[in-house]
């Protein structure tokens, strides 16, 4: 039989304008447009974990390499132990010098002084001019937080924080469901919004010429983020002609709530896992708790719980089982998202092979502030080599270095991110 390719974004057409999008198939494999995409995704938690070794609840193995014993908050990670990296030792230096509940800002920036831009974001601009969403920011508390209380982990190129969604219905209809009739509309609403950006952009040129050097430079800044709104006003544009992809609503529990934990964080992985598995976006965050009192800090409280998350980890020795039983928690939902993408087979490999996966929190024992708890998953299909817990000396390598080499294997130019002074592409880089 003579060989053939079709592209990766053809869709299957039927009466009354319905589409439906293919999944990957192997046909498309041959192609370069066929080539599964790179994909990141990101998840945080707060509060940091439990270090003592002497507890089988301690979030770090005892031993280094690959004959590590995970311990019971990780314990359902042990299927996948060949598809991911236990790490230790690494932090961000500047982030040390803060209030420990201030720094999820700082998990993808590398820096609290919000001057930088986040690992997502940065792949994001790369990616996203490939797919109807730019990026997915998650967090099970939604908007902008406070600069001590941050509830997203997504900054733009100019450290300013990306708010953040929690509405698991409104996020699966703004991705999924259209409306053919609203269209014209939507391309009427988009037109004048440019209309409106070139207004602002050619009445900046007059005002330009008056300024000083400060003034002229905080012009620029402003004036680029109006280009981005043009920017995505023309993907917007040129998308409303794309049919969206058909995703049976039945792949989400779309009416999960926080009164039920379990329901509700698996929903939040199940959107990520769409976004990804139809190609509607190569870039997604979640935040999965608030740092310190108040959101979603009563997660706990509505599982039976005693206490709050952020109360447990001040008084750990008194709550030392019911915290690991949440940490467990938590990690039995991130593996679930891992299994999900490993379950899903896309040309010869499965989609985690070809999605980057960081997993962790910017505190470890008592919010302290340095050896972060991080997971890196999947990735395979960009070389990465996994089934060991690496310890990493804090005095000579930084999580700054391990974003360089994620970056490496995303495919973006750049040789440095934030603060790095380093890569750790022998590590993690077959």
């Amino acid at each position: 039989m003579k060989s053939w390719k079709i592209d990766r974004r053809t869709m299957l057409k039927g009466a009354g304008g319905v589409a439906l999008a293919l999944p990957f198939l192997d046909v498309m494999a041959d192609s370069k447009k066929g080539t599964p995409p790179k994909r990141l995704a990101c998840m945080f938690f707060p509060n940091g974990v439990i270090t003592n070794q002497k507890s089988e609840w301690c979030w770090f193995p005892k031993e280094q390499g690959k004959n590590y014993k995970l311990n019971k908050s990780l314990e359902s990670l042990e299927p996948l132990r060949n598809d991911l990296s236990i790490i230790g030792g690494l932090s961000h230096p500047e982030a040390r010098k803060y209030v420990p509940h201030a720094t999820a800002g700082s998990f993808l920036t590398s820096s609290m002084s919000l001057s930088h831009i986040s690992i997502d974001q940065a792949y994001a601009q790369e990616a996203g001019q490939h797919t109807r969403a730019h990026s997915l920011i998650l967090s099970v508390d939604g908007g902008l937080g406070s600069s001590n209380r941050t509830r997203t982990i997504s900054y733009s190129k100019y450290g300013q924080p990306i708010a953040a969604e929690n509405d698991i219905r409104r996020i699966f209809n703004r991705m999924f469901v259209s409306n053919a009739a609203s269209k014209k509309e939507a391309r009427k609403a988009l037109m004048k919004k440019k209309s409106m950006v070139d207004l602002i952009l050619e009445n900046a040129k007059s005002i330009d010429r008056k300024l000083g050097v400060q003034d002229k430079a905080k012009l620029e800044e402003y004036l680029d983020s109006v280009r981005e709104i043009e920017r995505r006003v023309v993907r917007a544009d040129k998308w409303l002609d794309t049919p969206m992809p058909k995703v049976d609503p039945k792949a989400i529990n779309l009416k999960a709530e926080r009164a039920k934990p379990e329901d509700y964080f698996r929903a939040f992985y199940d959107l990520m896992f769409l976004a990804f598995q139809t190609d509607t976006t190569r870039a997604a965050t979640f935040q999965k708790g608030n740092e310190g009192d108040g959101g979603s800090d009563d997660i706990p409280l509505l599982m039976g719980y005693p206490k709050g998350h952020h109360y447990m980890s001040h008084n750990i020795a008194k709550h030392l089982a019911d915290y690991g039983r949440f940490d467990q928690f938590w990690i039995q939902n991130f593996s679930y998202f891992l299994k999900k993408l490993k379950d899903t087979k896309e040309g010869a490999a499965n989609m985690l092979d070809n999605t980057l996966v960081l997993y962790g929190s910017t505190t470890s024992k008592l919010h302290y502030g340095r050896n972060y708890p991080l997971i890196l998953a999947g990735g395979k299909g960009m070389g990465y080599k996994h089934g060991q817990y690496h310890k990493f000396d804090e005095e000579k390598y930084r999580m700054s270095d391990l974003m360089v080499t994620m970056q490496n294997s995303l495919g973006m130019k750049a040789e440095t991110f934030g603060d790095s002074t380093k890569n750790l592409n022998d590590v993690f880089l077959g």
